[in-house]
This record gives C-alpha cells, structure tokens and sequence, in this order.
C-alpha cells in the first residue's frame, strides 16, 4: 500500500467517525429536560381565613396557583390554569424556576391570562421543627406555607 493510499483511508476514516459524532445526539433529551427540584413539590397552602386557602400546586413540571376552598375531597381551583416548566416564560403555558442563590432562594416567574403575572422567591424553611416553604412575592409580602400532609387533612376533617 502506497504512502498516498494510506492517507485517503485514514481520511475516510476520520470523515466517518466526525460524521457518526454530528449524527448521534450527546445527552438523551432526558438528560436535557430540567425538573422541579423534589424539595419544592406537593400542595403548599396558608389559610387567608374564611374565605379559604392560598394554595400553590408544585409538581414535577407543573405549577398552579390559586386561592380556593376543599371541598368534597378535592381543591376547588376557581379557574387555577397549570403551566408547565419551561426555559422562558409564556403566557398561559410555562413557568420558571431559577436555581439557588447565595441566600438559598429560587426564583419563580409565570404569567396567566388574566394577566395574573408573579415574580415570587421560595426557599424551603424549618419554623419551630416544622418544614415551611417561605414565599415572598412581588409585592415584598412574606408568608409560610406548609405542605398538605395526611395528618393534617385528618386533623381538619379533609380528605383526598
């Protein structure tokens, strides 16, 4: 085999293994797609008193946010709309969630039809041994919400 034959072989080789690199994804979309972090899940609520709870839904990648009353062992959204996780915000589809900052806060952003848009920071907090998710919302107002648990809808004479 020539000097010349060697050097277009090896061409064609390293054409090809280029080409299979272009061709083959990096990471599975899997890999790609960002989740909610597992901290922030479940049905967050503080009572606003007779009128009902506040009530946040955090899923895995969904969000809804509504005040509302439990009624027949299921929250009652009065028009609650969910978005979905996404990398920018879109009316009436996606939400984000940014990651933790130095003070451990993530930020949240969505904007609903009705031109509902929130800006909050959430941080997962303890208050006398219990977990809270402290939220501050775009007007600078602070509250703790506490997660739905099956002790407390008992307690409460709520079930879902």
């Amino acid at each position: 085999m020539t000097k010349h034959q060697k050097l277009n072989r090896l061409a064609v080789a390293f054409i090809a293994v280029i080409g299979m690199g272009a061709v083959m994804p990096g990471t599975t979309a899997s890999a790609k797609a960002r989740t909610t972090p597992k901290e922030l899940r479940g049905v967050w609520i503080r009572s606003i008193g007779d009128s009902g709870f506040m009530q946040y839904h955090i899923g895995k990648n969904t969000f809804w946010v509504n005040y509302g009353m439990y009624n027949s062992g299921k929250w009652d959204r009065n028009g609650g709309r969910t978005v979905k996780l996404g990398s920018k915000v879109k009316k009436n589809k996606t939400f984000t969630l940014s990651k933790k900052n130095k003070k451990g806060y993530r930020t949240l952003k969505y904007l609903l039809s009705n031109d509902d848009s929130g800006k909050m920071k959430l941080k997962k907090v303890k208050v006398n041994k219990k977990v809270r998710l402290k939220i501050t919302d775009v007007y600078g107002e602070t509250h703790n919400y506490f997660k739905v648990t099956k002790h407390w809808e008992v307690k409460n004479d709520m079930h879902f």
